[in-house]
């Protein structure tokens, strides 16, 4: 399991092997560990966007200089709201000479995680809103405005959608929210 502190080390060291500049988009636990300061630590690090070679090979030399294996991969499956990418903001927290890291907006994120809702994707939900001060409200608007090209059974991504509410912010709104979806 790697943290921000990890996490961050080997793009510090990946950054010194680039050549010209580089985007990575980081999603799911990596976004919420490195940008949003999840206090669960990941596996590996998922991006939103395709991995240069160039990328690759300086993301294997800091692997091996700082001493770990951080699996970095597309992920195969990357669905969120429609206008997404233009929410995406810069992880400025290190000094970099070539890689240019961003992450979705939080809001996006848990919209994102809605999609599948595995067991860990509840807490780091949790965390997200917590820590990111979401409101209901911003989830229901972009519930509905930009998440209806997702892929998957319409009715259980809503069953998620309405656990998530439910779970962060009672029986009550996610009543609300459901008579609202359902209208």
């Amino acid at each position: 399991m790697f943290n921000k502190n990890i996490i961050d080390q080997v793009i510090i060291e990946t950054d010194k092997h680039l050549t010209k500049e580089t985007d990575l988009i980081l999603i799911g636990g990596t976004a919420l560990v490195v940008k949003y300061l999840s206090p669960r630590a990941t596996l590996d690090v998922d991006s939103y966007s395709a991995i240069s070679k160039e990328l690759k090979e300086a993301w294997k030399k800091a692997e091996k200089k700082i001493g770990v294996s951080l699996p970095l991969s597309k992920s195969p499956i990357s669905e969120g709201p429609y206008n997404m990418e233009e929410r995406f903001t810069s992880y400025s927290d290190l000094k970099l000479n070539f890689l240019n890291i961003f992450v979705p907006d939080p809001v996006d994120i848990v919209l994102m995680k809605v999609t599948r809702l595995f067991g860990k994707d509840r807490d780091e939900i949790k965390h997200l809103i917590k820590h990111s001060k979401i409101k209901e409200s911003v989830l229901l608007k972009r519930y509905i405005e930009e998440m209806d090209h997702v892929v998957g059974n319409p009715k259980t991504i809503l069953s998620h959608y309405l656990i998530v509410i439910e779970d962060n912010y009672g029986i009550n709104i996610a009543d609300k929210h459901e008579k609202k979806l359902k209208s």
